[in-house]
């Protein structure tokens, strides 16, 4: 997994108003997970996976923070919300 994630822009603007946001298939999307919502925000291809777990903290901040940084990502993959 490369070292520097990135949300889908339409996606990341829209995140900050809880508007239903745009995926990469072009379907509406009510993500109202709040970890989800500030991993999008965060996702600007500014910030290492690392710089990511230290501003999120939380479970992030734990030993296995990467690992679960990683199982969040795919989620996100998952629902058209990251570009390659």
């Amino acid at each position: 997994m490369q070292a520097r994630r990135c949300g889908f822009c339409s996606t990341a603007g829209r995140n900050r108003c809880r508007s239903p946001t745009s995926s990469l298939y072009h379907t509406a999307l009510r993500y109202r997970d709040p970890v989800g919502r500030t991993l999008l925000a965060l996702l600007d291809g500014t910030r290492t996976r690392s710089d990511i777990c230290a501003e999120v903290g939380g479970p992030f901040a734990a030993a296995d923070g990467l690992a679960r940084l990683d199982r969040a990502l795919a989620v996100l993959a998952g629902k058209a919300l990251l570009v390659a």
